[in-house]
């Protein structure tokens, strides 16, 4: 069988882009339109085999990023497995918002200004996509004097994201670290008085009872990574409390800001919270709010 006579028979049971990313990662090609070039070369028996395994995964509801190990963010590929939720691009908002937050000043003659230190803390940090992005991105636009640290709760999700970590910093060429540690929210997170902060969490949001969900495709995501009690709200209240009692003692000495991504449905729940503990509140996008 020819890589034209698969794609062929794939397409009429799964999305085409699926059959073809299947197909490039069993070949190794860099680019998808090497298949076309390819396109009359016979598969291996083994290339066969390997390829029917991963449309029966694809057929069965699997989604793609766990099939091929990976999935893009911010214009990158993070390894993911079931051990860490798939990142989804409407994060992506949060780390363009953190990144404003962090980009240069200019002062009244145009030259660069170094930026005061700054701590960030990715918390609920998974695959590592938010806080590897941040380092990686300030690295890019030459910002120093930004302290970065990545927790999660699981031992297993934080192995994949410095894994991620040290993948990217040595594929871009870049020297230094993150801080990653296992914590439950920001139990064990020290925070450095009188540094501004940022804190950003992608925390479990998705309630049980959405009708709007697809649960067949979320049921190969840890669950532990999607889903709270509380209308999904459960740990998003937890650390508000945390943050609040934090930093609310330090709100004349320090700029503070909890970047939190929920759905647009919960929005205006976690906004009538913040407000109730003084925090003004700022919506992002539907997915993402800032609270300082």
């Amino acid at each position: 069988m020819t890589i034209k006579n698969w794609l062929e028979s794939a397409k009429q049971q799964i999305d085409s882009l699926d059959a073809e990313l299947i197909l490039q990662q069993i070949k190794g090609y860099d680019d998808r339109s090497k298949l076309v070039i390819n396109e009359d070369l016979e598969l291996s028996v083994a290339e066969r085999e390997k390829a029917e395994k991963m449309l029966a995964r694809r057929l069965a509801g699997e989604p793609m990023a766990y099939i091929l190990g990976y999935k893009e963010f911010y214009g990158r590929s993070f390894k993911v497995n079931k051990d860490v939720l798939i990142p989804r691009p409407e994060t992506e908002a949060a780390v363009d918002y953190i990144l404003e937050k962090l980009s240069f000043k200019y002062s009244q003659d145009n030259m660069f200004v170094d930026p005061m230190m700054w701590q960030v803390v990715d918390v609920g940090t998974g695959s590592g996509c938010i806080a590897t992005v941040l380092w990686l991105e300030l690295k890019r636009r030459g910002i120093a004097g930004v302290d970065i640290t990545a927790s999660d709760i699981s031992a297993k999700a934080l192995k994949v994201a410095e894994e991620n970590f040290e993948m990217l910093k040595q594929k871009e060429g870049r020297s230094g670290k993150i801080k990653f540690m296992q914590s439950d929210l920001l139990d064990e997170v020290k925070i450095h008085d009188f540094l501004p902060t940022i804190i950003v969490a992608n925390l479990p949001y998705v309630a049980r009872d959405w009708s709007w969900i697809d649960k067949k495709q979320l049921s190969f995501e840890p669950e532990s990574a999607l889903f709270a009690e509380q209308n999904g709200l459960e740990l998003v209240y937890r650390l508000i409390d945390q943050f609040a009692e934090k930093f609310h003692r330090l709100q004349d000495k320090k700029t503070a800001v909890l970047v939190l991504e929920v759905d647009n449905s919960q929005q205006e729940k976690v906004i009538d919270c913040a407000k109730k503990l003084g925090f003004n509140s700022e919506k992002i996008s539907d997915y993402i709010l800032a609270l300082a």
